[in-house]
């Protein structure tokens, strides 16, 4: 929106004459090329309004059961055919949530500077499994249950908090996949994050959800993107 636009001076008129409440917005202004954060300039007296956010990260490895057939039917010569809805990706997306709803419990650490929302990686056998992984859920977000057979892995899990722009997430992939053969990355967001597909429309009903996981194979350079989709979203 720019002034002089006539939804930029009816959001203006709204703020003025509808809105008296008090509300917070997050605001990010990133060079285009570099995706450095640049300074957000504001007008005379709203000094004293502003607070700085950083992002925030955390990384940890926990054990945990994996499923042998986690990464199993989903080879290169089935991607270009795989059913977004077959029950092999199903089962590696719920496995996925699982991981993600269990590192939800602690607070990121804020003593580095983050890069992406989150990725997880598979690192070798361990001898101890994190029993409370599933147990600590809350059966009404999820019933889900990790598939036999299983083996005890370690999975490092890094989390980062903030506002995150497309830059830098695309070169967090791009730094993980030169060291390891599997990894996943995990976006998720605000409703109304400001996100489009394939130029499609954009609104808090419209297309507005931002969460999509990746599962990225280097050796075999190839990518699976499975997204969430809601009832009014124009691309499903």
């Amino acid at each position: 929106m720019k002034p002089g636009e006539k939804v930029y001076e009816r959001t203006m008129w709204a703020f003025t004459n509808s809105l008296n409440d008090t509300y917070e917005f997050i605001f990010g202004y990133f060079d285009h090329v570099t995706g450095k954060s640049l300074e957000v300039k504001f007008g005379p007296g709203s000094e004293h309004l502003l607070e700085e956010h950083s992002l925030s990260i955390k990384s940890e490895v926990k054990g945990c059961n994996v499923p042998k057939s986690i990464f199993g039917d989903l080879s290169a010569k089935n991607f270009e055919s795989t059913d977004m809805y077959s029950s092999e990706l199903m089962d590696l997306v719920e496995w996925i949530g699982l991981i993600s709803l269990a590192d939800d419990d602690d607070e990121p650490d804020s003593s580095d500077a983050g890069l992406s929302d989150g990725y997880l990686r598979l690192e070798g056998n361990v001898d101890v499994a994190i029993d409370s992984l599933v147990s600590d859920i809350d059966p009404f977000i999820s019933l889900y249950s990790i598939p036999e057979p299983n083996d005890i892995m370690k999975v490092s899990v890094t989390s980062v908090g903030g506002l995150v722009n497309p830059k830098i997430i695309n070169d967090l992939a791009n730094a993980i996949q030169s060291k390891v053969d599997h990894f996943v990355l995990v976006v998720s967001g605000f409703t109304d994050t400001p996100i489009s597909w394939y130029n499609k429309p954009h609104g808090f009903l419209t297309s507005g959800e931002n969460l999509y996981v990746q599962v990225r194979n280097s050796r075999l350079n190839t990518c699976l993107t499975a997204r969430y989709c809601g009832a009014y979203d124009s691309f499903s």
